[in-house]
Order: structure tokens, then sequence, then C-alpha cells
């Protein structure tokens, strides 16, 4: 059985039967949004890889460093959490 969409795709929907629509375009966008989730996976290996080194901490502002890039990943979580499948 289909994951259930997120409701932030149809949020903006007036009807059920716009929001039904919708939900079918999103569904049937397999090959776009796939596309998309690997290239949020991709940055998000990408931050995972560019990890703070022993060096980094010589840095007084590597706390901000590291608490932007959880922001990121926060962030593309967010998004990869979007994609249904």
């Amino acid at each position: 059985m289909a994951k259930p969409l997120d409701s932030r795709w149809t949020r903006t929907k007036r009807s059920p039967d716009e929001a039904k629509d919708f939900e079918v375009i999103v569904r049937n966008s397999t090959l776009l949004l796939t596309r998309l989730k690997e290239i949020l996976e991709e940055h998000e290996r990408e931050i995972g890889n560019s990890s703070l080194n022993i060096k980094d901490f010589e840095d007084p502002n590597w706390s901000h460093k590291q608490a932007f890039k959880n922001g990121e990943l926060t962030v593309l979580k967010q998004l990869k959490d979007l994609i249904p499948f």
C-alpha cells in the first residue's frame, strides 16, 4: 500500500477533488521526485563528508559552523520526508 501523501502537498487546494487530482500528479511524478530525492541525498552526503576534524576546533566559531551544518541536514530531511517513495 502506498505511503500517505504529506498534507503539505495539498494544503492550498480549494476542494477535496482538487486535492485528489493534485495527489495523482505528485504520485505520477516518480521519475522527477526520485531524482530530486537522489540530489538531496547527495547533498546530505557532501555535508556529512565535510564533518569537522580536530583542527576545526581551533576556530572559535566551530560551534556556529556545526550548528549551520545541522540546520542544513534538518532541512534536507524535511524535504526528503515530503517525497512519498
